[in-house]
Parts: C-alpha cells; sequence; structure tokens
C-alpha cells in the first residue's frame, strides 16, 4: 500500500522523471528532479519532463555533452548544464529535461537542463 501512495505522489507532481522500464520511484530522487535548475537560474521541470538515460543516449563531443532525443543528437548548450549547487546527481545516470514541440508541422526539440551521469 505505501509503495502505491508514493507512485501516485510521484505521478501526479508537475516534475517528475521518465523511469526506465522496472525502476521504482524514490523520494529522493523525485525531490532532486524537483529542485534542478540550469546555470541561468531556469528551472528544469517547470514545462518539460526529465529522462533518465541510457549510457548510449550520451557522449562528450568536440563541443560539449551531446544527447540523443528521437534519433538525433543534440548538444547541450553551456547555458543548460544543470547548477551544481542543485546536489549531485543521485540517479547515477545522465538527466536531461526537454520537450519536443510541433512548429509548422516538424519537430522541435526544446532543452531545458542536463546533468552528466557518473562524472557529475
Amino acid at each position: 500500500m505505501l509503495r502505491m501512495v508514493m507512485l501516485l505522489l510521484v505521478l501526479t507532481t508537475s516534475a517528475h522523471a521518465r523511469l526506465r522500464a522496472g525502476q521504482v520511484p524514490d523520494p529522493e530522487i523525485h525531490a532532486w528532479f524537483e529542485a534542478q535548475h540550469n546555470v541561468n537560474g531556469g528551472w528544469c521541470c517547470d514545462i518539460s519532463d526529465g529522462y533518465i538515460l541510457q549510457d548510449s543516449e550520451w557522449r562528450t563531443g568536440a563541443n560539449g555533452f551531446e544527447v540523443e532525443i528521437r534519433n538525433v543528437w543534440h548538444t547541450i548548450p553551456a547555458n543548460k548544464m544543470v547548477d551544481t549547487n542543485g546536489g549531485p546527481n543521485p540517479t547515477g545516470s545522465a538527466v536531461v529535461w526537454y520537450n519536443v514541440f510541433n512548429r509548422d508541422g516538424a519537430e522541435s526539440v526544446t532543452i531545458y537542463c542536463f546533468a552528466p551521469g557518473t562524472l557529475y
């Protein structure tokens, strides 16, 4: 019963992570997601979802970090890095906060924040 209550709490709040199959919501991780800002002070979760990435979905490129979203690699702008004052990434994996919008019939990805995995 407690597990069901925790799951409902996580799923009914506005800021949340997209969990991998088989993952159980963790209150500590959820709280970390809610508290994150990018280095410019912008909230990560106010209008986007955080996605916990597999190691194959992120990398360090010539211009910094890159993430794969919908089979396209996107460079993370320096101002979208998570502010380190928000605490260390408790997931052990890289996390990206983004939304996909349809603009004039074409998809557009907007990245709000990024936290590297074990490098952070």
